[in-house]
């Protein structure tokens, strides 16, 4: 990252980047290299959990022994427009990040609803409610896993 070290109070990291960078370790090193003391880093990452439990239910067992393989798994639309995910188990990410921050909390999200359908919103943005109280219970079932870390 082009910034002097401990420059910002605040990194975000949403939209899952990294489960999709290519070097997590570099990826984390870099963000902790650019906080100040006791500052946070929030971030999003695919959910393995979520991932297999869907992969079940549709009867895509190869893919399971991909992700067990690899440790990732290719995601997106086409070949032109796919790339490879980074999946992580809660306490998978909880260990990650535990080697480089002090505060470590995890949380579970499904941040995408319909924004063309009213009725859709309406049922997201009530699960949303949901998640917030109690999303430390979902972390299976949830699309993704929300951290919260500390410097």
């Amino acid at each position: 990252m082009p910034f002097n070290e401990e420059k910002f109070d605040i990194v975000i990291a949403m939209g899952d980047v990294l489960s999709y960078s290519e070097n997590q370790k570099i990826f984390i090193e870099k963000v902790y290299n650019v906080m100040k003391n006791n500052s946070y880093f929030i971030g999003t990452v695919d959910n393995l959990n979520k991932f297999i439990f869907d992969a079940f239910f549709s009867k895509e067992f190869d893919i399971i022994k991909v992700m067990d393989k690899m440790g990732k798994v290719k995601v997106g639309i086409s070949e032109n427009m796919s790339f490879y995910s980074k999946l992580y188990s809660k306490s998978e990410l909880e260990s990650f990040l535990s080697g480089y921050f002090n505060s470590v909390e995890i949380y579970g999200v499904m941040p995408f609803g319909w924004e063309n359908n009213m009725e859709y919103s309406k049922y997201w943005a009530e699960v949303l409610e949901l998640e917030i109280k109690y999303s430390k219970k979902f972390y299976d079932s949830a699309e993704h896993l929300l951290y919260v870390v500390v410097k």
